[in-house]
């Protein structure tokens, strides 16, 4: 084994980096829609490297991040193979440029001075560092974007500015690709009880950071429920909006009933014309109501896969969507109990709006992704549009009934959805994706 891990590592050194890396795994940078953008592996991985040196440093990573994509994120093994023969390539790529630029091993530092700190302050180390965390970056990121590209034939340089090539993605890589020192610090100063200590504070961050999503999107969750539940005021939304159509019809119809001679022929086109669209706002306005009040589901067992691809088939012919490009990236996720039909209606609904606000905004590249993935203990739809995104002055209240921007639009189009979503027990969310688009993520519980 020397001519593989070098004279001077030991077996409690490749046990500790290995469970490092497994760690690494289990602590996330998370945000309000509950989607991960990033995790310490990467932390993790790179430290290694500095640690172990380029040959040393690729069984560690290579098992602890294929355990921890089987173990902790649950991946079908076929998919952890993958996700971890990626990473420690991205890893192996990095820590040869690293070797290549005379970034000392570190454990062998220890074993010649008995510390690894002056490291940390001599540009020996510092320099092939940032490069090897730049490069790690570049080829982990270019592999995703590569694969992505692949399955769902969008340019790969529209899938760097989605998922990377954005300010709070490269906030984030940079804070974790910074915290490497940090736990060369805590080895270096504490040994193994220093990243223990390191890790133990973390997973109670962790726990904070995942009740305040929780109790954040609780009282969300409360608010617009405690607001879609007062009938009362839902009542006199409706009754306002279908009492202006019917002023504006019986305004219209009498001056038609008034007319005695055909001289006012162009008058009656044109409050012919503004009955018809009234007339047809009053019977769209009607019909969703009735989706709204009768959503109650039945549920039976449910391949979401199937139920994405039936509603981009069910509006793909529709008028409404020429000149719309559809890209589902699927997943292999587990049958739910839901009702199909309920699903496929949100589903429309969330295609209408992405397609109306393009349409609006005169985007030319018209575009809507579907996205379908396990995230932790939950199963997500992402739903994501090459449109101008969501002012900010709207995303608070965009699920509530009767609230629109668009000026022929009703207001309970996205009603429909958080109820789906509601009886259901999941969640829906709304936020921008820089550079992009608009993005609702659909989120279900695992059974």
């Amino acid at each position: 084994m020397t001519f593989l891990f070098g004279p001077k590592v030991s077996g409690i050194h490749l046990l500790l980096w290995t469970f490092t890396c497994f760690m690494g795994e289990f602590f996330h940078v998370r945000n309000l829609s509950d989607d991960s953008s990033g995790s310490l592996g990467g932390t993790a991985r790179l430290t290694t490297v500095c640690m172990l040196g380029p040959m040393m440093g690729v069984v560690p990573i290579l098992l602890g991040t294929l355990l921890g994509s089987l173990i902790l994120h649950r991946q079908q093994w076929f998919k952890a193979i993958y996700n971890a023969s990626q990473l420690t390539l991205a890893s192996a790529v990095g820590a040869a440029v690293y070797s290549l630029l005379g970034g000392p091993v570190l454990i062998e530092m220890e074993e010649s001075s008995g510390s690894v700190l002056g490291a940390l302050s001599d540009w020996r180390f510092l320099a092939p560092f940032l490069m090897a965390g730049f490069t790690y970056f570049v080829i982990n990121n270019g592999l995703m974007a590569w694969l992505m590209s692949a399955l769902t034939d969008q340019k790969v340089s529209r899938l760097w500015r989605q998922y990377v090539l954005y300010p709070e993605g490269l906030t984030s890589t940079a804070g974790l690709v910074l915290m490497c020192p940090l736990f060369i610090l805590l080895y270096g100063s504490m040994g193994i009880w220093g990243l223990l200590i390191l890790m133990a504070c973390l997973g109670l961050l962790r726990v904070a950071d995942g009740l305040f999503i929780t109790l954040a999107q609780a009282r969300d969750s409360l608010v617009l429920q405690t607001r879609m539940g007062a009938m009362g005021e839902m009542a006199e939304q409706i009754g306002v909006t279908l009492g202006g159509y019917s002023d504006e019809l019986q305004d219209r119809t009498h001056t038609i009933t008034s007319w005695t001679d055909l001289d006012q022929s162009k008058s009656f086109q044109k409050n012919a014309g503004i009955l018809s669209v009234n007339v047809n706002r009053m019977t769209s306005l009607i019909s969703v109501l009735r989706e709204f009040t009768n959503l109650e589901p039945q549920f039976e067992k449910v391949n979401l896969a199937q139920v994405v691809e039936d509603a981009i088939e069910f509006v793909r012919p529709n008028q409404r969507f020429q000149g719309v490009r559809f890209s589902f990236v699927p997943a292999t996720v587990p049958m739910i109990s839901a009702d199909a039909s309920h699903l496929q209606q949100a589903l429309v609904n969330l295609f209408n709006n992405a397609s109306d606000a393009m349409r609006d905004a005169k985007t030319p590249d018209r575009s809507i992704t579907v996205s379908l993935k396990t995230e932790g203990k939950s199963i997500q739809i992402m739903v994501t549009d090459s449109g101008p995104g969501i002012p900010d002055s709207v995303l608070p209240t965009m699920f509530e009934p009767g609230r629109s921007e668009k000026s022929d639009g009703h207001g309970y189009g996205l009603a429909v959805v958080f109820r789906v979503m509601e009886n259901h027990g999941g969640t829906v969310t709304a936020y921008n994706v820089p550079d992009v688009g608009a993005e609702i993520c659909m989120t279900f519980p695992t059974p």
